[in-house]
């Protein structure tokens, strides 16, 4: 079984070049902000203002890992 190609491998990276590849791409990063946001929404609730910029590595970096694992796996 062959598999669809989502995305175009330009460079070093990878660019969408079917419907599916945006899609994918708009599913986690609309995912990502909204859990930073719910994040850093949640510490200031708890009092941890310090501590804002904690959910952004900590959410980012599993979610560019998973949509580069994704882009080249349907490249």
């Amino acid at each position: 079984m062959q598999r669809e190609v989502w995305f175009e491998k330009v460079g070093w990276s990878y660019m969408p070049r079917h419907w599916k590849g945006f899609g994918v791409l708009t599913a986690v990063i609309l995912s990502t902000v909204v859990a930073i946001l719910l994040g850093q929404a949640m510490l200031d609730g708890l009092g941890y203002f310090i501590a804002d910029w904690l959910p952004f590595p900590m959410f980012l970096i599993p979610a560019l890992l998973l949509v580069l694992g994704i882009a080249k796996r349907h490249s």
